[in-house]
């Protein structure tokens, strides 16, 4: 397993079962070929998320030091933004959604509130917030960057809490969300469906919420889910990208807001849904039907589909999660 694991992480690995009782499911157990390749932010992925050791647990403590060293996370980091000094809106919602993509790179390579540079990214970040909760760009850039600064380690900042409030009061009827930007022509807000995208994008978050996941608001929005599944969006946010079948998460542009069906399921596993519940069953069956001979689960689900650890890693969390329920 060693290669280019640290003497001291490699002794610790050494330790722990690769072989817990969710992978029996599996045609072929990834985890060892994902740490014989992957970066210490991957390898912590697998230790916290698809094992769910405890973040004080020497393993996790030893590789969370390491992160800040990666070559890749040092050059995102030390990228600098070109803001520009437009005071147009437009111009700030650019300037918003620049910073958003760095924070996911940033979070992607294990990036936390306590390592260096990663308070000042979050500064910044409360200056684009408006009074009540709000910020720049549609629905689904608001609701990605609840979710970063949850996972920047966030989770219970009143300010944070503000913009979470603002996105669910804008929750429609039928339990989804609509921008009045993508109403089609010929529609009118009242008229036309929610978005499926935004919607997801907006319970992924609220989903990472402790005091927010049993709220009224994401039962109404989950039932929305459920009733929406497979279908066809009523925008034309992220057609081009077979959204239900794209499970990896981008960096840029609308792939930051991706991850199909994969991501749908995380919120009902969040919510604490069990694989008893049908849209469960379905969701994660399906997955499992797109694992490769390699162990690995794809980017996206096509006739040439191709390995990815951050994938993989993600689905193997739900199954350790739903294994326990």
């Amino acid at each position: 397993m060693k290669n280019n694991i640290p003497e001291e992480e490699y002794r610790l690995w050494k330790t722990i079962n690769l072989w817990p009782s969710f992978t029996k499911q599996l045609i072929k157990n990834p985890l060892l070929d994902i740490l014989q390749k992957g970066q210490p932010h991957i390898r912590f992925q697998v230790a916290r998320d698809a094992l769910g050791l405890p973040i004080k647990h020497p393993l996790v403590n030893i590789i969370n030091l390491t992160l800040h060293y990666q070559k890749k996370y040092k050059k995102i980091l030390n990228d600098e933004i070109k803001y520009t000094i437009s005071d147009s809106a437009m111009q700030n919602e650019l300037n918003f959604i620049f910073l958003m993509e760095k924070l996911h790179c940033l979070v992607s390579f294990g990036g936390y509130k306590n390592m260096k540079g990663i308070n000042e990214l979050i500064i910044d970040v409360m200056d684009f917030q408006k009074p009540d909760g709000r910020f720049p760009g549609l629905y689904h850039h608001h609701a990605k960057m609840c979710g970063l600064l949850v996972r920047l380690g966030l989770q219970g900042n009143r300010l944070l809490d503000r913009s979470f409030n603002w996105i669910i009061e804008r929750q429609r009827n039928d339990g989804g969300w609509l921008h009045r930007s993508m109403v089609l022509k010929g529609k009118t807000i009242k008229t036309q469906k929610s978005c499926i995208w935004t919607s997801v994008e907006i319970l992924y978050a609220l989903s990472m919420r402790r005091s927010i996941v049993k709220s009224k608001s994401v039962e109404k929005g989950i039932k929305f889910l459920e009733k929406q599944l497979f279908n066809k969006n009523s925008t034309k946010f992220l057609e081009h990208l077979s959204p239900w079948d794209y499970f990896s998460v981008g960096s840029k542009s609308e792939t930051l807001f991706t991850g199909g069906s994969l991501k749908v399921l995380e919120i009902l596993v969040n919510y604490g849904l069990t694989r008893k519940d049908k849209i469960v069953d379905r969701l994660a069956s399906g997955i499992l039907q797109t694992q490769l001979e390699t162990g690995y689960f794809p980017f996206q689900k096509s006739k040439a589909p191709k390995p990815d650890p951050y994938v993989t890693v993600r689905f193997l969390k739900i199954l350790r999660l739903l294994s326990q329920k």
